[in-house]
């Protein structure tokens, strides 16, 4: 049998080398031969703590607290455990009692504190410790003012998230994430060209930045300019193929460029992977009905409107749908219950819904109910009395414009007689 020197030199080697399990094994004789050792549970609990055995680590280490409530080590290690436990709060009760106990240690878990804070959704708390860890830790401050931003960021101070920013990057903090946080504080302000110059930065710093790629693309959708979204969502998914948000984006940046064929295959997958995303389904009805495949555009509309019954948009495409194939019936149903739906009558969705209906109502021999319905969309804005400004809010087909210029010359026709 070994003495108690042995198990504590053989503990103190196996966890040089990192094997925990003969720590643990060499410590635990040792306890046996003297219970009383809290050093020994303490080196234990740390152990079980690198074996992330967190439950049997907080057990050793509350044990050295009992007899020594101010031991900071325990409380920091403890107070770790219970956060990869998930046990937020009592995280930050070992935390806070480390601050109170000695504020200045060079250890003071203010950033750790903060992480805390946000997982508890205290985000003000969470922002005040990244300025007391910024205080504190010279060393890291760059990375400090970058986690402080992302959190600013988070809780929509858009401004200061990009001052704490641009400080991380002052002091040669480089990560992606950075420029990426500055980059969409900037989209929320409205600041375009420096947002696409942050996330390229972004990429420069690191080509693998998927998320770099997609919010890039995103604010170039957001520009209409397609391709370069298109571009961008594509080079994402050269990164990461599994991801349909992406891939679904990438179908939308092809339809924004008129490349329905492309788009129809990138929905087609998305469809596979997520069988119960209706406007997956109904994005690429449209790219169907843009190739003149309106048997497949009107099942995928069907879909649409099973998985999501209520929702105006897929009602009215299908409404639309019907009644370029001539079913006004039935388009009238769907527009009726799109407009059901909908309240703000100064959505442009709102007023393609009355031009729907006042359309199927005139090619359905119902003038009465056309008038009607054309007179609520001209109530809403006069310049509905020209096509061209249906054409381009509507986004309609040749030939349902065709039709609606009919019908607008039979109404005032009609008025003048």
């Amino acid at each position: 049998m070994a003495t108690l020197d042995e198990y504590k030199s053989q503990a103190r080697l196996h966890m040089e080398t990192g094997d925990y399990g003969a720590a643990i094994r060499a410590l635990t004789e040792a306890i046996d031969l003297e219970k009383d050792n809290i050093t020994l549970y303490f080196s234990r609990g740390l152990a079980y703590f690198m074996r992330h055995d967190y439950d049997l680590s907080i057990e050793d280490l509350t044990t050295v607290l009992a007899v020594n409530h101010q031991n900071l080590d325990a409380l920091l290690t403890r107070g770790n455990a219970h956060f990869h436990n998930g046990d937020f709060s009592d995280a930050l009760d070992d935390y806070n009692e480390f601050i109170n106990i000695d504020a200045s240690h060079r250890d003071a878990p203010y950033e750790r504190r903060a992480t805390v804070q946000l997982q508890l959704g205290n985000y003000p708390a969470a922002i005040a410790d990244y300025d007391r860890a910024i205080a504190h830790d010279k060393a890291n401050t760059g990375k400090l003012y970058g986690q402080k931003a992302m959190v600013l960021y988070q809780t929509g101070k858009f401004e200061d998230a990009i001052e704490s920013a641009t400080q991380a990057i002052a002091n040669d903090y480089f990560a992606p994430e950075v420029y990426e946080t500055r980059g969409s504080a900037r989209v929320q302000l409205g600041q375009i060209d420096e947002a696409i110059a942050d996330y390229t930065e972004a990429i420069t710093v690191d080509k693998l930045s998927a998320s770099a790629y997609y919010n890039r693309g995103a604010v170039y959708f957001q520009q209409e300019a397609f391709t370069e979204a298109y571009d961008d969502f594509t080079s994402a998914l050269h990164i990461n193929s599994e991801d349909m948000q992406v891939l679904y984006a990438r179908a939308l940046a092809a339809m924004g460029k008129g490349d329905f064929r492309s788009a129809r295959r990138d929905l087609s997958r998305v469809i596979r992977e997520q069988p119960n995303n209706a406007a997956a389904y109904h994005k690429r009805g449209i790219a169907y009905s843009e190739r003149d495949k309106f048997d497949k555009a009107l099942e995928d509309f069907e879909q649409a409107i099973k998985l999501a019954p209520t929702t105006p948009e897929f009602l009215v495409s299908l409404g639309e749908l019907e009644i370029e194939l001539e079913m006004y019936p039935n388009a009238i149903g769907y527009l009726k219950r799109a407009l059901l739906h909908q309240s703000d009558d100064k959505s442009v969705l709102y007023q393609r819904t009355l031009g729907g209906l006042s359309l199927a109502y005139y090619l359905n021999a119902d003038d009465d109910q056309a008038t009607d319905y054309y007179n609520q969309l001209a109530n809403c804005d006069l310049a509905y009395g020209d096509t061209v400004v249906w054409e381009t809010r509507f986004n309609w087909s040749p030939l349902l414009i065709e039709a609606a210029q009919e019908m607008i010359d039979a109404i005032e026709a009609q008025d003048e007689s």
